[in-house]
């Protein structure tokens, strides 16, 4: 009885106080942008959003909410069930972008390279494709300089997919 009572209150002290949270900084400022862009440059065509980079920005929107949220407990612990329905939507989010990113295919490439084997392919697919390797270093290089941090992890992941000769 005493729960349920509690349970109640605890509610009704939430609507009371309203339930929109305070703002929590924006991951994809920087760090989430980034990620992004490396994964735009593992893509075919960088212009052209896959699958992967479009649930990829759903995982940092999702983030984003799930630290507003957390954030917000401290002023006000009605915030505890959205943190856990922002934290289920999360991790939703972070299964497809698992499945459609092909992670365990990127993890075969990176086991790849142990081998002298996979050591020459690098040097053999760097030789081929050095000036789309110089290029994309430029990119990478004036992206950061810029404080465009999602067109330099564009540049670095071009150069990745260049090295462990993997696309999206």
């Amino acid at each position: 009885m005493r729960t349920g009572t509690l349970l109640i209150a605890l509610t009704l002290l939430g609507l009371g106080q309203g339930l929109t949270p305070p703002p929590a900084p924006k991951l994809d400022s920087h760090l989430g942008g980034f990620l992004i862009g490396i994964f735009k440059g593992f893509q075919a065509n960088p212009n052209m959003e896959s699958m992967c980079v479009l649930e990829l920005q759903g995982i940092t929107e999702n983030a984003d909410n799930l630290i507003r949220y957390i954030v917000s407990i401290l002023d006000n612990y009605v915030y505890i069930f959205q943190s856990l329905n922002e934290f289920a939507d999360f991790m939703d989010s972070f299964d497809q972008a698992v499945k459609s990113c092909e992670f365990s295919r990127l993890f075969e490439q990176i086991s790849a390279l142990r081998n002298t084997g996979g050591q020459a392919a690098i040097a053999a697919r760097i030789a081929i494709k050095s000036a789309d390797v110089i290029d994309s270093w430029k990119t990478f290089y004036y992206g950061l300089v810029d404080g465009n941090y999602e067109t330099g992890g564009m540049g670095l992941g071009q150069i990745l997919s260049v090295v462990l000769n993997f696309n999206i």
